[in-house]
């Protein structure tokens, strides 16, 4: 995947006399790129307990 936020912060080092602040949007593409990983830990985590919690029951009915 293109890390979007490094190429906004090469572009700007590139063009300094730009008037669009890349930096601004560099910003906040990283924090969006951090919670969006956050969440998808948190889901991850969550399929995760279900998928073990299906098969604690699957083993307890043939137990």
């Amino acid at each position: 995947m293109c890390d979007l936020g490094r190429i906004f912060l090469e572009l700007r080092a590139d063009n300094s006399k730009a008037n669009l602040p890349s930096d601004f949007f560099a910003e906040r593409y990283f924090k969006a790129q951090k919670r969006v990983s956050k969440e998808f830990a948190y889901a991850r985590r969550k399929a995760k307990n279900i998928f073990h919690a299906k098969i604690d029951q699957g083993l307890k009915r043939f137990v």
